[in-house]
């Protein structure tokens, strides 16, 4: 999977999963977004060197907590949002965009396929950015 097509399925699928419960919230967007291009950006051009298929699932499991972990620490501290909460939030993007880019891997997909799905989840992302940026202005202009 190319590194440009994971970006954008992580950045997809998480934002989106998490703005369902930040909501309105700019603070979490970028931040969560700043850490998932730094974190998958990271893990996915070290993955390609693991030895065997074995190393590579035993990597991406242990990053991906990592990846959880850190999430949930950049939700608590950089975002002050509840610690039980931001864990639960953090886990269930991570494992959404995992389970989807394991799926996606798994039917080997062409590079047209490939191509048509980085453009569909870059317009969800943006699509959330745009929503969660007119309504926090929206709500700013009120007060």
């Amino acid at each position: 999977m190319s590194i440009v097509f994971a970006l954008f399925i992580t950045l997809g699928m998480e934002l989106l999963i998490t703005t369902l419960f930040f909501f309105k919230d700019i603070k979490v967007l970028i931040s969560l977004t700043i850490a998932n291009v730094i974190l998958n950006l990271t893990m996915n051009m070290t993955i390609g060197v693991m030895p065997n298929e074995t190393a590579y699932y035993i990597y991406l499991a242990v990053f991906e907590v990592f990846t959880t972990l850190v999430e949930s620490i950049v939700l608590i501290f950089v975002c002050n949002k509840k610690p039980l909460k931001s864990f639960l939030v953090a886990s269930l993007a991570n494992a959404s965009s995992l389970g989807i880019g394991l799926l996606i891997n798994h039917f080997e997909t062409d590079t047209k396929t490939k191509m048509i799905l980085t453009i569909i989840f870059a317009l969800i992302y943006a699509i959330v950015v745009a929503i969660d940026v007119s309504f926090y202005l929206l709500d700013k202009n009120k007060d």
